[in-house]
């Protein structure tokens, strides 16, 4: 499926706490010359239609990457399924691709990958290292209503959303190091 046939929105997940990194906003954290989101945008945007930034702090900075954002509807980090659901007003097309602000050396053909795999599924996950990357994920945009239920239970974690709704992978083998997220101060340097 060539870019002219597929609707796709790119959604940027920045609205973590960022523990790892003394609590600093992860998008907004410096790597190689750039903020960590203008790297995720600068992967993302050439393989969707539109764009959107889920963030829950410092939106006037936001702002200046000129992409749309969302919030999530409290101000309780309840995790990445909360910012995916904090997207759905704004998705207006067949897909949305999530992915997290800190893996700034995400493939620029993932998301054409994806496509040729999700079949009838609802969602595709990214699979590399023998593991499950399941905050790069494509998804049918309808579906997204469904994480409202899942976040009145105990268990929020992507992976389980993914689970109950019969998702699929797509292997990723060839692309080991593209997919490792920075969360440690050490590895920004």
């Amino acid at each position: 499926m060539d870019k002219s046939q597929r609707k796709i929105t790119g959604l940027i997940l920045c609205g973590g706490k960022g523990t790892r990194l003394g609590n600093k906003d992860k998008g907004l954290v410096p790597y190689r010359g750039k903020m960590l989101v203008q790297h995720m945008i600068d992967r993302v945007k050439p393989q969707v239609d539109q764009l959107l930034i889920n963030i829950n702090q410092n939106e006037n900075e936001y702002e200046t990457f000129g992409a749309p954002l969302t919030t999530d509807a409290d101000n309780n980090y309840r995790g990445p399924l909360a910012g995916v659901l904090s997207a759905k007003s704004k998705i207006t097309t067949e897909f949305c691709f999530v992915v997290p602000c800190d893996m700034p050396h995400i493939p620029l053909n993932t998301v054409e990958r994806l496509l040729t795999v999700i079949g009838d599924k609802p969602a595709v996950a990214v699979a590399n290292r023998g593991r499950v990357q399941p905050l790069v994920l494509l998804i049918r945009s309808s579906i997204i209503g469904t994480i409202s239920n899942r976040l009145k239970g105990k268990n929020k974690s992507v992976l389980g959303w993914l689970e109950s709704i019969g998702y699929t992978t797509a292997n990723f083998q060839d692309s080991i190091s593209e997919f490792r997220n920075l969360n440690e101060p050490s590895e920004f340097k």
